[in-house]
């Protein structure tokens, strides 16, 4: 309620003290209190302080929460990004074993009078862009995982090491599911810590505004004091005792009343800032939403037509064993599968991303 508790003792001593100014020889004691009826009863500026103060301490919590977020959406980009690296040196990988296992059977075929040099030369030329390939895909691969080693720290705060032996799961064993929208879109982005800080934000300003308008109204104070003779209590209840009223008041509350506009003008202009960012954070939401369904329908088509690549380069396979194709059919039947398993690939990593951006939309990554 705003009541202030006065302490003092006072002296006073002379031959030429007021009459008024007389105290007991040994002093006197007082204590008293002092009561706002009308300007800070309700607030006043030290419980403003407390009130900001506690909400600073969400405040606070909303800003890690926030960070958290931002950081555990930049880690799974890079995450996923690090699963295709890998799932891509692998094809690469695969690619160059089938590429040296083709030249030493056309090379044998060569020396035994079947095949001609040009077959030879062809099918040792492709083994050369195999392992070009496959360098380069290495190459990427560490890079990307060199980054992902930013992200991995233990509990006492130091970096992870022996990083390089770590291996993602599989894009392919990870589930492909279509996301549901219409939960989604309820759910929203209420729940982002950003708009929570908004919020803690508008309740300051709040408090700032009660006190602001509570300072428009005159002063009126009564105070009451209990005066001791030295530390003797024992008569306060009877005739010793001190009270009063002071009044004061501006006269037209200018500055008062410009201050209290420009309080009204911060929360209006925090909650526009709050509608701008909860309008930014729900078009994200749906620009995610997007990514994934289209993303979700391309995997579902693109997986059949990996397999279709991988039936045609079987059956070259076979009219090229029976003598009925030749190597240039062959390269490029497996140009087309191989190029296919990388855009699968593509697609698997970008749709997890698009599944992280979702939750980092709607502020779920900070917990």
């Amino acid at each position: 309620m705003g009541i202030e508790v006065k302490g003092g003792y006072n002296t006073a001593t002379g031959n030429f003290l007021n009459a008024e100014n007389k105290l007991p020889k040994q002093g006197q004691a007082i204590v008293g209190v002092s009561l706002p009826l009308l300007q800070n009863l309700v607030i006043d500026e030290r419980r403003a302080n407390l009130f900001k103060a506690r909400q600073a301490q969400g405040w606070y919590q909303t800003e890690r929460d926030n960070a958290t977020n931002q950081l555990a959406f930049e880690a799974a980009q890079i995450y996923w990004k690090w699963a295709f690296y890998y799932q891509q040196m692998l094809i690469f990988d695969n690619a160059l074993k089938v590429a040296n296992e083709r030249f030493t059977a056309i090379k044998t075929s060569f020396e035994l009078g079947d095949r001609m040099a040009m077959d030879t030369l062809e099918s040792f030329i492709q083994v050369q862009d195999r392992l070009l390939e496959y360098n380069n895909g290495l190459l990427e691969w560490q890079e990307i995982h060199l980054k992902l080693s930013n992200f991995l720290w233990d509990n006492q705060a130091q970096p992870i090491a022996n990083v390089q032996k770590w291996q993602p799961e599989s894009l392919e064993k990870i589930p492909i599911l279509r996301t549901d929208r219409t939960i989604w879109m309820q759910n929203g982005t209420a729940n982002h810590p950003i708009l929570k800080g908004y919020d803690i934000k508008i309740s300051q300003l709040e408090i700032d505004r009660r006190l602001k308008r509570e300072k428009i109204k005159p002063k009126l104070n009564f105070q009451y004091n209990f005066l001791g003779n030295g530390l003797n209590w024992n008569p306060i209840f009877t005739d010793n005792y001190k009270w009063g009223i002071t009044f004061s008041t501006s006269t037209l509350f200018r500055a008062e009343r410009g201050d209290l506009q420009l309080a009204n003008l911060k929360i209006e202009n925090t909650l526009l800032g709050k509608t701008q960012k909860a309008l930014e954070l729900q078009n994200k939401l749906q620009q995610f939403l997007n990514e994934t369904d289209v993303l979700y329908n391309q995997i579902i088509l693109y997986r059949n037509t990996v397999a279709n690549y991988q039936q045609l380069l079987q059956l070259e396979n076979t009219r090229f064993e029976l003598g009925e194709s030749t190597f240039f059919l062959i390269n490029s039947r497996e140009n087309k599968y191989l190029e296919a398993q990388l855009k699968l690939a593509k697609l698997l990593s970008a749709y997890q991303i698009a599944r992280s951006g979702l939750d980092w939309a709607a502020g779920r990554l900070a917990f």
